[in-house]
């Protein structure tokens, strides 16, 4: 496993659970079945801290342990963020998605909802090339919003 740092809080590590995008590594390690411990090597590299508990849930996420991931999601959400591009799009957005996916999964429409708008509502202004992400996230609150009509 490597480590590095480099200025201005980018944090460059590697890990043995990739992250979704496949583009950001992180250091977690797995124990045994279902386990995940953080690597504590890596908790003086600026901005790592921060960034712990979005990699929590996604190793969670990965390894079934929905109750987890969500509590970490949740926890990652309610950080104050460091407001940099880079965060906004390969760690914000996916944890809206991940979160109101996993929100669904256990039967918490209303929580789904509200992530799925969060993210509605941060990225309607976007380019346009993301636009359809945008508009397949409104379709998707508006089947789950039909949905929960239908069952009342």
């Amino acid at each position: 496993m490597v480590v590095g740092c480099w200025l201005l809080g980018v944090v460059i590590i590697q890990a043995l659970i990739p992250h979704p995008s496949s583009l950001i590594p992180h250091p977690l390690i797995t124990r045994g079945e279902g386990r995940v411990r953080w690597d504590r090597r890596y908790s003086r590299c600026v901005g790592v801290q921060y960034h712990r508990s979005f990699f929590l849930a996604n190793a969670y996420r990965q390894l079934g342990r929905t109750e987890d991931a969500i509590a970490q999601y949740e926890v990652f959400l309610s950080t104050e963020r460091h407001d940099s591009i880079y965060d906004d799009a390969n760690l914000l957005k996916p944890s809206l998605l991940s979160i109101s996916a996993l929100y669904i999964e256990i039967g918490e429409i209303d929580k789904a909802i509200e992530n799925l708008s969060r993210f509605v509502e941060l990225w309607q202004d976007a380019d346009a090339e993301l636009q359809p992400r945008v508009q397949a996230a409104r379709e998707q609150i508006d089947r789950l919003l039909s949905e929960k009509a239908r069952e009342s």
